[in-house]
């Protein structure tokens, strides 16, 4: 049973083994039910909750614990499925790429994989240590996000993709087979709105 303050959020922040203090004054602004995975514990403010197998933390005094009973999952997986009978429909992710191709990929893959047996799962937002978002999975549908400056379009299975609104280059069902390079480097000056029939993985590169 999850702890009733995550039981009906619909936003739920988690604060991944590699998070660095402090917490983004912009994300902690938004009041967001912390959960702590493993390290994240000594960086989170107020979780309500930690997950992990302690090998890059351990949980904070007072706070309901539960330790990962497998390594045949990663971190993500673990909270994915633990915080499953939750009414949540975004997560907020801090401390789980820090810079590492491999961990983005398979942190991606557990996002697109749970929003297919969790309808109401809409969208997964990773930041990075300064509070920017980095990488959005967003549900099957239509959506729409606000950016100034690059980005790119992915899918992890072959389909049909459009982007429209404020972007330099809008694409009206663009067939993107999966990883395809077709959808890199457009450029967004407001809100965006994206479509496919599939989850979609939408990364963002900023001026140094």
């Amino acid at each position: 049973m999850l702890p009733p303050a995550l039981q009906d959020a619909a936003d739920i922040w988690l604060v991944g083994p590699m998070a660095r203090p402090p917490l983004p004054h912009d994300l902690r602004a938004k009041k967001m039910p912390q959960v702590a995975i493993d390290g994240g514990g000594q960086v989170a403010d107020a979780p309500c909750l930690w997950l992990g197998d302690g090998d890059s933390g351990f949980p904070p005094a007072g706070v309901d614990a539960h330790l990962k009973p497998t390594q045949d999952m990663t971190d993500i997986e673990f909270a994915l499925e633990f915080l499953r009978g939750g009414n949540w429909r975004r997560l907020h992710l801090s401390g789980f790429t820090h810079g590492r191709a491999d961990h983005a990929l398979a942190n991606i893959g557990a996002v697109v994989a749970e929003m297919k047996n969790r309808p109401r799962f809409e969208q997964a937002v990773f930041y990075g240590d300064d509070g920017a978002a980095v990488q959005r999975v967003f549900a099957a549908g239509a959506q729409s996000f606000r950016h100034e400056g690059l980005f790119s379009v992915f899918t992890l299975a072959e389909a049909f993709v459009s982007i429209s609104g404020a972007c330099a280059y809008p694409a009206h069902r663009l067939l993107l087979p999966p990883l395809s390079g077709r959808g890199v480097s457009n450029v967004a000056s407001g809100e965006v709105r994206v479509s496919a029939d599939v989850p979609l993985v939408v990364m963002f590169a900023y001026e140094d």
